[in-house]
């Protein structure tokens, strides 16, 4: 089998070092070049108005792409380049979340053992426009963490069935103009079934080098009859899960595209469709641009991508999801239906009931998974929050697929917070069960008061005692006698109580981010939270103690005094000193 050849190019050493190299973050975010005048482009209207970091999304509007072309710096912020230690490229990359970046199998492990990288031989670029400058403004220069090959790739067969590999980088990488996710895709047929995408790589061009800068193309995507039928060579490396693409007429991917990304448009954002894997050779052993391209298809392997590599059958949702329950709290007697999906209050995380029965934790802008749920089900049913406090999956014969085992706490709540955590809270507030999937929020285009750090607080004159029939409005707060605790109802819907020192932490928390109201205490003797609908999101369940008081304690806790002067509920922090 010499007719065809690998698309990247194989060194004779690769040089292997244990440096440790830090991730780099350089500021470029006023850099202004000759590359980049960014007064040419307001003048010429190219910036886009929304400014998020969401997937896919280019910060600047491009015409079509007619032939290959060079890219210009930002164009196609997902583009990765993979490098050894000794910064020699060698393939192409894309990032698809915040700590990923999906590439061919082949160019970390070669067929018939050519060659097989390890985490340490290689580093990833992102965010780089010229490979060849070594401090280029803006680049991130980050270390491999782990290298996923597809489990169904085989260095030992002609095929190039699961050429598809991801990197777990080192670090979380911080969004920017030049730096951001592609989007991923399951199975949606208006990207599966596109005519056409553009291939983003630095290959060898017509001179037969590396190409500095990456260029960009416009291939249109061929279907398996015509491949086939198009040269002897796609009959052995195709594969259900391949497609081919180009025109034949010396317009094409190289070696050095390996890896690199073919990407479809929908509603103007990117979707990652192939991963450039293999070519046939011309009489020199050389890429035949002349000939088609084979690519592997990323919307078979959007579930395992998004599961890190490590779930094979992983199920991809859909980008668009149900919108019918975005909500981000369910209360007693509430359930999630198949497809339905929790939402932080700050639009930064969800959690989705899956159609295989699995709970699903995503960060929302790049949808890269936190968390799953153990157990599937044929026939799915529904995610309950029971009366007796346990949340439950459950098949549509009633069996638990997965369950919190928290039964035996009525009046419970399951809230996916503004950290990223997914806890469930009893009655009194204490923290029964929880996924650990705190993380920091990854978008910019969400304004939301700090779930934790207060800027706002209101001047109404300080007390310490919230007294029957009396409430506070947002930002309003009581204060301890001693002034070392406060109590703030805060603008995102949160009662929290913080030591007066440390206001970027707190002692004690409702979780109940919402559009605020409201915190009372009642004339029957009950704490209660309201949100704008005046539905309510926290309770202290001590009702039947008419003329009850709340006071902010000198001891650092919330406690309700009976008209009795008896203590008849108390915040479950611990008891702290000024």
């Amino acid at each position: 089998m010499n007719k065809y050849i690998f698309l990247v190019i194989i060194h004779i050493l690769i040089v292997k070092s244990q440096n440790n190299l830090p991730v780099k973050f350089e500021d470029f975010s006023q850099e202004t070049d000759n590359l980049f005048e960014f007064d040419r482009i307001k003048r010429e209207g190219l910036l886009q108005k929304n400014d998020q970091v969401g997937c896919g999304e280019q910060k600047f509007v491009r015409p079509t792409i007619t032939g290959g072309k060079y890219t210009e710096r930002g164009e196609f912020p997902w583009k990765a380049a993979l490098v050894e230690k000794t910064n020699q490229f060698f393939c192409g990359g894309t990032l698809v979340s915040n700590n990923m970046v999906v590439t061919a199998a082949h160019c970390v492990k070669g067929k018939r053992n050519i060659h097989d990288f390890k985490p340490e031989d290689m580093l990833v670029l992102l965010g780089v426009y010229d490979i060849s400058r070594t401090n280029e403004k803006g680049k991130i220069t980050s270390n491999v963490k782990a290298i996923r090959v597809h489990p169904d790739w085989n260095i030992h067969v002609d095929s190039y069935d699961a050429d598809i590999a991801v990197l777990i980088l080192e670090t979380q990488i911080q969004f920017n103009r030049y730096i951001r996710p592609v989007c991923l895709d399951g199975q949606h047929s208006v990207i599966v079934q596109a005519s056409s995408g553009i291939t983003v790589g630095f290959g060898k061009t017509e001179t037969s080098v590396i190409s500095n800068i990456a260029k960009k193309l416009e291939l249109p995507i061929i279907d398996h009859h015509k491949c086939s039928q198009s040269d002897d060579i796609f009959q052995y490396i195709l594969s259900s899960r391949t497609f081919c693409g180009g025109y034949g007429n010396g317009s094409g991917v190289c070696e050095g595209d390996s890896g690199s990304g073919l990407f479809v448009v929908h509603n103007d954002r990117y979707y990652l469709r192939g991963i450039t894997s293999a070519s046939a050779a011309n009489n020199v052993n050389e890429c035949d641009t002349n000939k088609l391209s084979l690519f592997t298809d990323a919307s078979d392997y959007c579930g395992w991508i998004r599961s890190g590599g490590l779930t094979k059958y992983a199920v991809c949702i859909e980008e668009e999801l149900p919108t019918n329950n975005a909500k981000n709290i369910l209360y007693k007697g509430e359930c999630l239906k198949v497809n339905e999906y929790l939402e932080s209050y700050n639009k930064c995380f969800k959690v989705v009931f899956q159609s295989d029965g699995q709970l699903v934790h995503y960060q929302t802008s790049s949808m890269s998974e936190s968390w799953r749920s153990e157990g599937t089900g044929s026939c799915v049913n529904k995610a309950c929050m029971q009366d007796d406090g346990n949340f439950v999956v459950s098949d549509c014969n009633k069996n638990q697929i997965f369950a919190t085992n928290t039964a035996g706490n009525p009046g419970s709540r399951i809230i996916l917070q503004n950290d990223g955590n997914f806890v469930l809270y009893s009655f009194k507030n204490i923290a029964l069960w929880s996924t650990s999937t705190v993380a920091q929020c990854d978008r910019t285009d969400v304004e939301h008061e700090s779930l934790r750090n207060p800027t706002a607080i209101a001047t109404k004159p300080i007390k310490n005692t919230l007294n029957a029939g009396e409430c506070l409005a947002p930002n309003e707060y009581l204060e301890s006698k001693d002034k070392c605790f406060k109590a703030i109802y805060q603008a995102d819907g949160d009662f929290v109580l913080y030591k007066k020192t440390v206001l970027d932490d707190y002692e004690w928390c409702t979780h109940t981010p919402s559009c605020a109201n409201k915190l009372c205490m009642l004339n029957d003797g009950n704490l209660v939270l309201y949100d704008c609908k005046n539905k309510i999101l926290f309770s202290s369940e001590t009702s039947g103690n008419p003329g009850s008081h709340l006071i902010m304690a000198d001891s650092g806790r919330l406690l309700i005094y009976s008209k009795s002067n008896r203590i008849i509920w108390y915040s479950y922090n611990s008891a702290s000193h000024c």
